[in-house]
C-alpha cells in the first residue's frame, strides 16, 4: 500500500495517493505501539514473544491501540474530530487551512452587516487570539488575557 501510494505521489496520480498518509500513519503507530509493548514485557521479566505465539491478534490490537492509532481512528469514526471544536475538513487539511471557515464566516459578517450574529465580535476576537504571535507562550497569553479580558 505504501510503495504504491508513493509511487502515485511520484508520478503525479490520483487515487491511492490520497490516503497514503492514513496508512502510513497507521502502520508506523501499530509498529511503535507492538515495540513498545515487547519492551514493556521485557521490563516486567515476561517473555514477550508468548503473547505472539498464544494469541497473535490480541497482540496486534493491543499495538494498535498502544501506539495510538486506535483512538484516533475511533475519533474519526465517533465524529470527535478535535478536542479544540473543530470539523473533520479542518483537522484533515490542517491547523493554517482549517481556519478558513472561520474567515468565511466573517467575511459573510462583514459584509452583510444585517445579518449580524450575536456572537460577531466574539468569531473575530476569538480569530485574532488564535492567530497572534507568540500567544503559545504562558506570559504572553496571561498577559493579553489580563489586558484585554
Amino acid at each position: 500500500m505504501i510503495t504504491r501510494g508513493r509511487l502515485a505521489d511520484v508520478r503525479g496520480l490520483k487515487g491511492m495517493g490520497h490516503i497514503t498518509g492514513l496508512v502510513e500513519l497507521a502502520v508506523s503507530s501499530t509498529l511503535f505501539g507492538i515495540a513498545a509493548n515487547y519492551l514493556n514485557s521485557i521490563a516486567k521479566g515476561i517473555d514477550p514473544n508468548s503473547q505472539w505465539r498464544n494469541q497473535p491478534a490480541q497482540a496486534l490490537i493491543a499495538g494498535f491501540t498502544r501506539g495510538g492509532t486506535g483512538s484516533i481512528y475511533g475519533d474519526f469514526l465517533l465524529g470527535e474530530w478535535s478536542r479544540f471544536g473543530r470539523g473533520l475538513v479542518d483537522t484533515a487539511v490542517g491547523p493554517t487551512l482549517g481556519q478558513l471557515d472561520t474567515v468565511a464566516e466573517l467575511w459573510t459578517d462583514l459584509t452583510h452587516p444585517s445579518k449580524w450574529k450575536a456572537g460577531a465580535l466574539g468569531v473575530a476576537t476569538k480569530f485574532t487570539r488564535e492567530n497572534l504571535p507568540f500567544m503559545n507562550m504562558i506570559y504572553t497569553k496571561l498577559a493579553f488575557d489580563h489586558a484585554i479580558y
